[in-house]
């Protein structure tokens, strides 16, 4: 009654402990390609600000220059021009700040007055360079800004040209509000865990069932080979191992009460084996051992030693 109701319990224990580690390596995975898609996504908001900077800087900045160094100054048309397209841009919340830079780095436009300043802006500098800068900060987080810390933002810098041909004039510091992108990435981001999420599920019940019917196909091979172990593979009667066993079991629960042995024989079965066949007296000796184990009132045993001696 005992190894019943602990078979069950061992079993329910086992799969509650390799639903446990299995469990880990998926929370793992799953955790290390949501931090990879957590970054891949923010890249692509990054490039994203980074394509709508270089749209601006293409069709709403570059046309109104003149194509002189912006080192000597803006002329009061580009200043008035400059204005007007940045004045719309913020007020639509396309853009959040613009600011136009010599090839030095300093500020020669600030839509709104900021950042004029005698020191020069380094990530300008390499913008001047030609190398793309583009990163999420929040505005007024800049050393030489002044103001309270503002809302999240795409920081561009990148190199203006004008003129005819076009050369390198200026750079172009713009900051875009992240919330559209963010708001853009995040809903893509959220298709993408809840898709993840399912996946690594339908993965983990796979392998929680592979490894139930692996489980299953290991108990009744161990089952199979304990009974094998200790019974008869023709007629399953127990066999010499098990014969020893209980009858020393007997002897201890006995306490010195006597009980006996009976060996029973075959006479003439090889005749059996040799005239019908060995397939004949493998039935003989199932159907002995049937008819001697029916007889058998318990507590008593049949077991069969080997050959034809039961």
């Amino acid at each position: 009654m005992w190894a019943s109701i602990a078979a069950p319990r061992s079993l329910i224990r086992l799969f509650l402990v390799y639903a446990a580690v299995s469990l880990v390596p998926v929370l793992l995975l799953g955790a290390l390609l949501a931090d990879y898609y957590g970054q891949d996504s923010r890249k692509q908001g990054l490039a994203q600000g980074r394509s709508e900077a270089a749209l601006v800087a293409e069709t709403a900045i570059e046309p109104l220059l003149t194509g002189h160094p912006l080192s000597e100054g803006l002329t009061a048309g580009e200043q008035t021009q400059l204005q007007k397209t940045a004045t719309r841009a913020v007020h639509e919340q396309n853009l959040i700040r613009v600011r136009v830079r010599d090839l030095q780095g300093l500020v020669v436009f600030s839509d709104d007055g900021s950042g004029f300043t005698d020191k020069p802006d380094g990530e300008a500098l390499e913008a001047a360079r030609g190398v793309n800068i583009t990163r999420l900060t929040h505005l007024n987080s800049d050393s030489n800004d002044t103001g309270q810390k503002g809302v999240k933002v795409v920081e561009v810098y990148l190199l203006l040209r004008a003129g005819e041909p076009a050369r390198p004039v200026g750079v172009l510091e713009v900051y875009l509000p992240y919330s559209p992108i963010e708001r853009s990435v995040t809903a893509g981001l959220h298709a993408l865990f809840r898709d993840l999420v399912f996946g690594l599920t339908v993965l983990w019940l796979v392998l929680f069932g592979v490894c139930v019917g692996v489980t299953g196909g290991l108990r009744r091979q161990v089952r199979l080979s304990t009974f094998l172990a200790e019974h008869d593979a023709l007629t399953d009667l127990p066999n010499r191992t098990l014969f020893r066993r209980r009858i020393k079991e007997t002897l201890a629960e006995n306490d010195g009460e006597a009980f006996a042995v009976a060996i029973v024989d075959l006479d003439r079965f090889k005749e059996i084996n040799d005239t019908l066949g060995h397939v004949v007296g493998d039935r003989v000796l199932i159907e002995l051992g049937r008819r001697l184990d029916t007889a058998m009132p318990a507590p008593d045993f049949v077991a069969r030693l080997g050959g034809d001696e039961f």
